[in-house]
């Protein structure tokens, strides 16, 4: 062999001796799992190794049962079956585990003296012999214990549908006692001792005369009342059953002191009531709650006029599903100050900023003074300013700003959350603080928040500069708004105005060139900001941090969120 055949023969051995060997397909463990589409799919645990399936329903911790008829895999560890239960948890309705079997099997049930003990010792829920032997929820309504499934019918325990179904009452399906509510009526009696259903009291200040802690709301039926109501203390539910109007237009009424007033500790819930309007009243809120520790729930109520403030509140206040149109007074619609909280959703604020009385420092809503406030699903429009925030924590979301004759939000010196609103159509070109939005945060150095995300902001109108927004934060907390359009404003030269904040992935008109495309972009009632399907700010941001959009709607909806608060359907 000469030296070049040598070499080459060499050459060949250490390319053969480093050549890659084949990967092992039949290794498994508790991580590698067996090729499903071979002919070894089962992982014998015992061995590591990948082998044919031992039966046709094997099992174990890497090979799930996968037959919706029998989902459980007994003796699991390495070579398991798949069965129907392993005890009488795992079966549904009036079956029982046959442990011999693995296997729900019908159990039959028979009435005795002791009250069906068979059933009970089986199944703790269905304690009762129904029809053909089967175990059953109930028999009849008494063996029905929870109130809000109170009634039985067809062996199953579900809500009521009307008063005859209750020993008491039937309300929204759950049965209640009667008596633990104290009834007011325009036509009941003046006497003390009245409030039964069948004995109403005549007037809201003598039903209340009648609450205990114990009995404490207040029913009170359909009709017009006018007396001042003061609670100082206790829990306290007014509850309109019927149209239930408090009505002070020709009532003689201290002007120096609220409607209602919640005071001290007290904690008042009123439902589905129309204050009406308060007429001459002027020097006190309409409603008023006073101290951190008190509690105010306002559900379903509307008001007219009146009151240095429809509803002043230093305390809790929640306000729902409400309307409150026309407040006239000098310290908003809605107050919220001296460290109260406020949570306000799906409620309309209408003033009327064309009302000779109307004066120009009047907001729609108020919050200073270290307090809290959190607007969802809400409307502020016809207000000097919708929504004045000074000091005041504010989460606002899925709102509608719009035609305030100054300005929509006007924030300053607070941290904030403010996503999916429209602030639109709000100002005048002769009001030289005309504008759609303006923070002022630059002396706040550490907020907690300065989120400012998908938002739309048009049609805002102004004689000065930065007529859709102006925007001022400090040095040391810029902020960096995402995702929003500002577009349209009146005049187009003076849109916005930034003073350490940016626009990131947005619709900034004399800025970006992603035409927004608004369905009706028109000033008043009909103007619709919402996005037409061929806007340049369809699937133009990359975010995680929404989900919805301001109609609920799902975001995204393509493969990047919509700018400005709707997402494209």
């Amino acid at each position: 062999m000469n030296t070049r055949t040598l070499y080459l023969a060499l050459t060949l051995a250490l390319a053969s001796a480093c050549s890659t060997p084949e990967q092992d397909t039949s290794f498994c463990d508790s991580t590698v799992i067996c090729d499903q589409q071979s002919d070894i799919p089962f992982c014998d645990i015992a061995n590591n190794t990948c082998i044919a399936p031992p039966s046709a329903n094997a099992c174990n911790t890497v090979v799930p049962c996968e037959d919706a008829t029998l989902p459980i895999c007994m003796n699991d560890a390495s070579s398991g079956v798949c069965v129907e239960c392993l005890d009488t948890s795992d079966c549904t309705g009036s079956t029982t585990c046959n442990t011999m079997t693995n296997s729900c099997d019908s159990f039959s049930c028979t009435e005795d003296a002791a009250g069906n003990a068979s059933c009970l010792e089986n199944f703790p829920d269905l304690a009762f012999c129904g029809d053909a032997g089967a175990c059953v929820e109930c028999r009849e309504s008494g063996h029905c214990a929870d109130n809000t499934a109170a009634v039985c019918e067809n062996f199953v325990c579900g809500a009521c549908t009307s008063d005859s179904e209750c020993d008491g009452l039937c309300e929204a399906g759950d049965c209640v006692d009667s008596l633990r509510f104290v009834y007011v009526a325009t036509d009941g009696t003046a006497n003390a001792g009245c409030g039964r259903e069948d004995n109403p009291c005549n007037s809201v200040a003598l039903g209340l005369s009648e609450t205990t802690e114990a009995r404490n709301e207040l029913r009170i039926q359909a009709g017009t009342y006018s007396q001042q109501l003061d609670f100082t203390g206790g829990t306290r539910v007014l509850r309109a059953m019927g149209t239930v109007v408090f009505d002070y237009s020709n009532a003689q009424v201290d002007s120096d002191i609220p409607l209602v007033s919640v005071e001290n500790s007290a904690s008042l819930s009123i439902f589905g009531i129309d204050f009406g309007s308060p007429g001459t009243f002027q020097n006190n809120s309409v409603i008023r709650c006073l101290n951190n520790s008190g509690t105010l729930l306002l559900d379903s109520i509307s008001t007219l006029g009146g009151g240095s403030s429809a509803i002043s509140s230093s305390c809790a206040l929640t306000l729902i599903d409400s309307t409150i149109t026309n407040p006239t007074g000098l310290d908003g619609a809605v107050q919220v100050k001296n460290g109260g909280s406020a949570d306000i959703s799906g409620t309309t604020l209408i003033g009327d900023y064309t009302a000779p009385n109307f004066d120009s420092s009047f907001e729609g809503i108020r919050c200073s003074g270290g307090s809290t406030l959190t607007i969802s699903n809400s409307s502020v429009s016809g207000f000097a300013t919708g929504v004045k925030i000074s000091n005041c924590d504010t989460t606002l979301r899925s709102s509608n700003i719009s035609n305030n004759l100054q300005s929509g939000l006007n924030l300053s010196t607070s941290s904030f959350d403010i996503t999916n609103n429209f602030f639109v159509n709000n100002g005048d070109v002769q009001n030289s603080s005309g504008r759609g939005v303006a923070i002022f945060n630059s002396s706040l150095a550490n907020p907690t928040s300065q989120r400012f995300d998908f938002n739309t902001i048009a049609g805002n109108r102004g004689s000065s500069t930065s007529i859709n927004m102006s925007c001022n934060a400090n040095n040391a907390a810029p902020i960096q708004a995402l995702g929003n359009i500002l577009w349209d404003a009146v005049p187009i030269s003076s849109n916005v105005g930034l003073s350490n904040c940016s626009f990131v992935s947005s619709s900034v008109e004399g800025m970006t060139d992603f035409e927004p495309e608004f369905v009706n972009p028109v000033a008043g009632a009909n103007g619709d900001y919402h996005l037409k399907p061929n806007s340049a700010c369809i699937d133009k941001v990359d975010t995680d941090t929404l989900d919805i959009d301001f109609d609920g709607d799902k975001r995204p909806m393509g493969i990047r969120h919509d700018m400005g608060a709707d997402e494209a359907l």
